[in-house]
């Protein structure tokens, strides 16, 4: 898995990918400040008290509130954005790593965002479900957060990933048989959309970083 992640690092300033992870980078920043300015402006107008000083107080908590709602919310939203520019970066990474592999059933933008938008529907209620934990179970919402995430994450890249090469029942029949390595992949991800710049290359990295690890568990050779 590690050498998979190498192998995703090493090509973000290759030519073929270079306009792809800055159009990467262009939609997150521009995702993260939409989430930031849309839910700074609701809590900004939401006056909820009669007195001025709880107004005061509860605008401070809402930059708070905002910042953190927004890194939460995060890895889904520019997840599901992701579905619209992801072909053109995997098709370039197999030209050039699996070249021997046939060409790919091109999942439709109908069901890349059907995938993508059940699964960030899902990751909202659950993350949202587990906010308590997130905020009042020090130690313990970190593990929370990872595996949690890790499960969600996982299984939208690795879905992103291997509708383009199996179909439906020998995908399930593969994530079942490989659960476990893909949900430390989700996990990863999900560290990287946690930290600070990392998380704005993380969707992109995060795709081609489960393209080389399904390449390997299905036994291709990556060349090059």
């Amino acid at each position: 898995m590690i050498q998979a992640l190498f192998s995703t690092l090493s090509e973000i300033l290759e030519p073929q990918l270079r306009r792809a992870f800055l159009l990467s980078l262009g939609a997150a920043s521009a995702v993260f400040a939409g989430l930031w300015l849309g839910l700074g402006w609701g809590l900004a107008h939401a006056r909820a008290f009669d007195y001025w000083l709880l107004n005061d107080a509860s605008a401070v908590l809402g930059g708070v509130a905002v910042l953190f709602f927004t890194w939460l919310l995060f890895p889904s939203v520019m997840t599901l954005i992701l579905s619209f520019f992801v072909e053109e970066v995997l098709t370039a990474v197999e030209q050039r790593r699996y070249p021997t592999l046939p060409a790919p059933r091109v999942a439709t933008i109908g069901e890349l965002l059907g995938s993508s938008l059940r699964l960030t529907i899902f990751a909202i209620l659950l993350n949202l479900a587990a906010l308590p934990v997130y905020l009042f179970v020090p130690g313990i919402n970190l593990m929370v957060f990872y595996g949690v995430n890790g499960y969600l994450l996982g299984a939208e890249y690795f879905d992103m990933i291997a509708m383009r090469r199996l179909g439906d029942a020998e995908r399930q029949r593969f994530r079942r048989e490989w659960r476990w390595r893909i949900l430390a992949a989700g996990a990863l991800i999900a560290l990287l959309f946690s930290l600070p710049v990392a998380n704005l290359l993380a969707p992109i990295v995060g795709a081609v970083f489960m393209l080389h690890l399904f390449e390997r568990m299905r036994g291709s050779v990556s060349i090059g």
